[in-house]
């Protein structure tokens, strides 16, 4: 896209365009303006989300095999409290 561009600007500068401002880049050095500053830390928050999910999930999966939460069922308990419980459990360990 770039190298288009430059040709496009030299093709036109060469029929006849004149440029009214001329305008020049300057560089950003300022800390955390980088994608790279956004990338990263976003692929580790992903990460960890995604591998607690995942935990979570096969831990809920595993219980209903062993068929653990059918006898969850029978007990007063909540379902969301059930798996904020999983959650807490998978945060604390």
């Amino acid at each position: 896209m770039h190298a288009r561009n430059a040709v496009n600007d030299v093709l036109q500068r060469a029929a006849g365009r004149t440029d009214v401002v001329q305008t020049s880049d300057q560089p950003i050095t300022e800390p955390g303006s980088r994608y790279i500053d956004f990338l990263v830390p976003g692929l580790i928050g992903m990460g960890l989300m995604g591998g607690g999910v995942w935990g979570v999930g096969y831990a809920i999966v595993d219980m209903r095999i062993r068929q653990v939460l059918k006898r969850f069922l029978g007990t007063p308990m909540k379902k969301s409290h059930f798996v904020a419980a999983m959650m807490f459990s998978r945060m604390v360990s």
